[in-house]
């Protein structure tokens, strides 16, 4: 993530005796889990539309992040075709 994100950010208590976290933290936890996962449209596909599209960018952040929502469209979609069934 970008150095010094959440610098100005009020820390978050969870209410027990755990050090105070940056609103960022939760971010970048949810990120490194992201990284295991296995994506049913691989980053080069994204990519390549993305930048077919007139996006481009360097950061595979990015299009990680759109390469997820193109997953849960496809996830959605399967699961409107299997409830007309």
């Amino acid at each position: 993530m970008a150095e010094g994100y959440g610098r100005d950010t009020p820390p978050i208590y969870s209410g027990t005796n755990e050090e105070p976290r940056s609103a960022g933290q939760p971010l970048s936890d949810f990120l490194l889990q992201l990284e295991d996962y296995t994506p049913t449209v691989p980053d080069a596909i994204s990519a390549h539309y993305l930048h077919t599209a007139g996006f481009n960018t360097t950061d595979p952040r990015i299009v990680s992040t759109v390469r997820r929502e193109e997953q849960i469209k496809i996830l959605r979609r399967k699961e409107k075709i299997a409830a007309t069934r």
